[in-house]
């Protein structure tokens, strides 16, 4: 990253200045804690947990990046909000653009909506991205296949979705926001979570937020180009939301690829679960299950037990690491 890396001094000053903050007495009018809700250009929207209200605050020198879904804590000093320090964080979810830029998306989620349309058709390697990374982050993921009113071919196992990743325990939750009782159903996943809704342009996760969120108005909903069947980024920056039926719900851009944040192989391996499942079996403790002899990962894939796109795409993210 090109941010300049914090000193040892500074570091160990500002966990100082926390481990402070923790023990003076917080919501009150100067000192309080916060839930970041959206954090655009210098100033950040941070809702006061004593009595929900929002407020611009300036983020402190040298306290890192503050992202949507941070737990804070504000100070007033000299008539401005400032946000002293961040709570420790249960994750984060991080992705890296296509000059190797990381780019922290949002953080302390519960679940993350992997949302995909009919048009544009799914992109299975970008939700094994997507699965991997609720996996090695310790979040339920919850994946929506909307526009089913659009489907020509088979309604009950659309681009052969549930063949896959049934297998594996994971849902495919097929839907038209057309239809109000498949809308229900999804609304009713959402309780009771922080959830992260993420996908492609066009894939209607803005429609979707507009129906259970009418009062916030000012949600724009894209148009699908007939050209490339793709719609416009209508999210400019993560927002949080909180929704009526309980729970809370984070909006972020529309983007055409996912690259998420791996510390080491490992992080991939274990992000997929049939393989991770069979490493033990290997041979070789350090078996990337590409080539190596005696590999249980790849008897498999010769057997047919896992599905040759996860296999695939397994490999593409090794080989992009």
């Amino acid at each position: 990253m090109s941010k300049r890396r914090l000193s040892h001094h500074q570091q160990r000053r500002i966990k100082q200045a926390h481990h402070s903050l923790k023990s003076t007495d917080v919501d009150n009018e100067n000192t309080f804690h916060g839930l970041v809700i959206s954090h655009r250009g210098g100033l950040i929207n941070v809702e006061n947990c004593h009595n929900n209200k929002q407020i611009k605050c300036k983020p402190r020198a040298n306290l890192g990046t503050i992202i949507c879904g941070d737990k804070v804590i504000v100070q007033k000093q000299k008539g401005d909000y400032v946000i002293a320090a961040i709570s420790e964080r249960n994750n984060i979810i991080q992705r890296i653009d296509g000059f190797g830029k990381i780019h922290s998306v949002a953080a302390n989620i519960s679940q993350l909506v992997i949302f995909m349309s009919v048009v544009p058709e799914p992109n299975i390697f970008l939700l094994d991205q997507y699965l991997v990374s609720a996996h090695i982050n310790k979040i339920l993921p919850l994946i929506v296949l909307n526009k089913t009113d659009l489907l020509t071919n088979d309604p009950q196992d659309p681009f052969n979705l549930n063949a896959i990743y049934q297998p594996l325990g994971y849902t495919i939750h097929a839907i038209s926001l057309k239809n109000d009782a498949q809308f229900d159903a999804i609304e009713e996943q959402f309780k009771q979570h922080v959830n992260l809704i993420s996908g492609v342009s066009g894939a209607g996760k803005s429609s979707l937020i507009k129906k259970i969120l009418p009062q916030h108005d000012h949600i724009k909903v894209a148009e699908i180009s007939a050209f490339n069947k793709e719609g416009k980024h209508t999210t400019r920056t993560s927002t949080l939301y909180h929704l009526p039926c309980g729970g809370q719900l984070i909006d972020t851009p529309g983007i055409r690829g996912f690259n998420p944040v791996f510390n080491d192989k490992d992080d991939i391996k274990k992000g997929f679960i049939e393989i991770s499942a069979l490493a033990t079996q290997c041979k070789f403790n350090n078996c990337e299950h590409t080539h190596e002899p005696q590999c249980a990962v790849l008897e498999a894939v010769e057997k047919g037990a896992i599905s040759p796109s996860r296999y695939e795409n397994y490999v593409k993210l090794l080989e992009n690491f």
